[in-house]
């Protein structure tokens, strides 16, 4: 899987346990297939905490997870991909406000190393 979101184990086995304290019954997938996603579609659980955007398949394509939740009912935490598209890109979201006339804060690109601190 690619592009997490707290996606490390370690932090979800503690977004695990914190639910789990409450006395909510969880369960935590480590999913590597469609095959694993379609298990828990069968279990139909109240909600899905997602941990990542997406599934990388073999074949390059990728499973999109708040869309293939959503095709089968299953609430999920997360954004739909309509809005993910502009999670990892600052520029491309900034842009596109822009062209719905709402301003945001003026941004530049620095590239590493291209401005040292006085010291």
């Amino acid at each position: 899987m690619d592009e997490t979101g707290f996606g490390t184990i370690k932090a979800c086995r503690s977004v695990f346990d914190a639910i789990e304290r409450i006395g909510h019954d969880v369960k935590l997938n480590i999913c590597k297939s469609k095959l694993d996603l379609k298990g828990i579609v069968k279990r139909n659980p109240d909600l899905v905490v997602l941990a990542v955007k997406y599934m990388s398949l073999q074949n390059g394509n990728k499973i999109w997870l708040s869309d293939f939740f959503s095709q089968y009912g299953i609430n999920f935490t997360g954004s739909s991909v309509d809005v993910l598209r502009f999670d990892s890109n600052k520029v491309k979201a900034k842009l596109y406000l822009e062209n719905k006339g709402i301003k945001t804060a003026k941004y530049f690109t620095a590239i590493p190393g291209q401005y040292l601190c006085a010291g």
